[in-house]
């Protein structure tokens, strides 16, 4: 026994609205049933198959009198090269879309660049920090992964046996100490200054900017940018203090001396 469905159910079931599977009608190209008594449309499992294709081939930029023409054919060897046809355009267009979707996300891509790039500068700070000495690296010239893990062991080991119960580093305070093309990871001192060839930054204020590993050169250029064109700054050096914030990953705080 064949099974009928209103007009709302079938626009359900197809995921279209009523007025289409009317007008499908208006135009023959879908015959609903209609009941004499209540004028009401009823449709068939066929019907909604056929109105399955119908969106299908729509989809496919096939015109409603292209789909009523194909509809109507009798000979399968027509439905088939009819296929045939709108499988190609089908490809055509599937590589348009993917050669327009390559472009957006180029595009996307780009914007964020400049997204970035432009927030840069509503990121930057003036702050007050004290006093620090930092003892620079014999050779560790970038964090790695490998050398951030026990990080304050290397420092220790360019200790003498002599000093080394005297002198203490401070936790996770650790950076980037960057003067013209000299750079060389340093460690911030505790305790023992006077046994080592310490640097001291001194205290005042400094221009920060805080930044990703990604957009560290960026980063770098631009706060030398604003140290030099809105503070009328020297810059001696560059210190990037590694920020960690998980497990294996890091950011930068860039900092500039600006005076007292």
């Amino acid at each position: 026994m064949n099974k009928f469905y209103t007009i709302g159910q079938a626009a359900k079931l197809t995921n279209t609205t009523t007025e289409t599977l009317r007008h499908y009608d208006r135009i023959k190209l879908v015959n609903a049933y209609k009941d004499e008594n209540t004028n009401y449309r009823y449709y068939k499992e066929e019907d909604i198959i056929k109105i399955n294709i119908i969106k299908a081939l729509q989809l496919m930029d096939v015109s409603l009198e292209e789909i009523k023409e194909v509809l109507e054919y009798e000979d399968l060897n027509k439905i088939v090269a009819f296929l045939d046809k709108t499988l190609i355009k089908v490809n055509d267009k599937i590589s348009l879309l993917e050669r327009s979707k390559e472009k957006i996300l180029n595009a996307k891509k780009s914007y964020i660049s400049k997204l970035e790039e432009n927030n840069i500068i509503y990121n930057i700070q003036i702050k007050e920090l004290e006093e620090r000495n930092i003892l620079l690296s014999d050779s560790l010239e970038v964090p790695t992964t490998s050398n951030l893990y026990n990080y304050l062991s290397s420092f220790y080991n360019m200790l003498d046996n002599k000093i080394k119960d005297k002198v203490e580093f401070y936790d996770y305070l650790a950076g980037i100490y960057i003067k013209d093309n000299y750079q060389r990871l340093f460690a911030v001192v505790k305790d023992g200054k006077d046994y080592l060839k310490t640097i001291t930054l001194a205290k005042g204020k400094y221009l920060c900017l805080r930044t990703t590993k990604e957009n560290y050169n960026n980063s770098l250029n631009k706060i030398k940018d604003i140290a030099l064109n809105k503070y009328n700054v020297k810059i001696t050096n560059v210190i990037a203090m590694i920020i960690i914030k998980g497990i294996l990953e890091w950011d930068y705080e860039l900092e500039i001396y600006l005076g007292i």
